[in-house]
């Protein structure tokens, strides 16, 4: 018997891309899922649609509707309660999985019983559908949570797969109302299990004007009290929370102004975080492309 896989799906108003999404988790090459969706209290379409597939697919999909909003990190919670399965994936209401994307994570995860997170490279596109540069994939195997806490998550969200038994009681820490992932893969991360990355793309994140990530400076804002946390959480890791602060706050600023097409000030805050956690190679990679976006700029 394969091992149940929980397909953990929070949504919140994404009526144009759900179906597609749904789409994605049915159609998997791996035969034994469950479809965990949880609808913070959508005020377009998107229940409407919930409840045709849930109807349609009564043995594979099961449906939460909240009676009011809940927001995100309660919402992530009530779907996480949801699922059973040995393995947990992730995906929201405007991404997509390819076919083999959970096949191709069970099979490393039951070759290497150590694992307890494993992540594959997407492709990131805007809301029109158009290719969008890909966040950093470092290809980057360990274990325990030391390397995460020091650099943000090496995977993408979209790509993760972790341990069922790994996932801590908290379930996700409503004291970190945005970067509440980043704290989750921490915990799963807590007791030593292994995380390894498969090098496929294996799944579209959609990157929209309403998505969390878009307003990159509030997630930015929130890094010291997602440390703070981090800090009184794991106190035997107090040295990587301050590596991760630093960048968090530096590399974070780097990062955004990158996006905003100003390289010099990018380069001056990856050139500080560099400065002040020297064995982080992401700032050297990104000081590396800005060069290239400089030199298209000024084709």
């Amino acid at each position: 018997m394969l091992p149940l896989v929980s397909i953990h799906f929070p949504t919140f108003n994404h009526e144009r891309f759900v179906a597609q999404a749904i789409d994605s988790a049915l159609n998997q090459s791996y035969e034994n899922i469950e479809i965990c969706i949880s609808d913070d209290y959508s005020t377009d379409g998107t229940r409407e649609i919930l409840r045709s597939y849930a109807k349609s697919h009564q043995d594979v999909i099961r449906v939460n509707f909240q009676a009011a909003n809940v927001g995100m990190v309660k919402n992530l919670n009530a779907a996480l309660e949801m699922c059973a399965g040995k393995y947990v994936c992730f995906l929201t209401g405007d991404d997509y999985f390819y076919p083999d994307k959970v096949r191709r994570q069970v099979q490393l995860f039951e070759r290497d019983r150590t694992l307890a997170l494993v992540g594959h490279l997407i492709r990131t596109i805007d809301s029109e559908g158009t290719e969008l540069k890909s966040a950093l994939d470092l290809n980057l195997a360990g274990r325990g949570p030391r390397k995460w806490i020091e650099n943000g998550p090496l995977y993408s969200a979209l790509s993760i797969m972790v341990l069922r038994e790994s996932i801590p009681d908290i379930g996700f820490d409503e004291r970190v109302p945005v970067l509440n992932d980043i704290k989750f893969w921490v915990d799963c991360l807590a007791n030593g299990g292994g995380y390894k990355l498969i090098r496929e793309r294996l799944g579209v994140y959609r990157k929209t004007p309403k998505g969390v990530t878009a307003d990159v400076m509030r997630c930015i804002n929130e890094y010291p009290n997602l440390y703070e946390v981090l800090q009184a959480s794991y106190p035997q890791w107090s040295s990587s929370c301050r590596k991760g602060l630093i960048n968090g706050a530096t590399y974070g600023r780097g990062v955004y102004y990158a996006n905003a097409g100003d390289f010099a000030r990018s380069n001056e805050y990856f050139l500080k975080a560099l400065k002040e956690n020297p064995g982080n190679v992401k700032p050297i990679i990104r000081l590396m492309l800005n060069v290239v976006g400089l030199v298209r700029s000024k084709i």
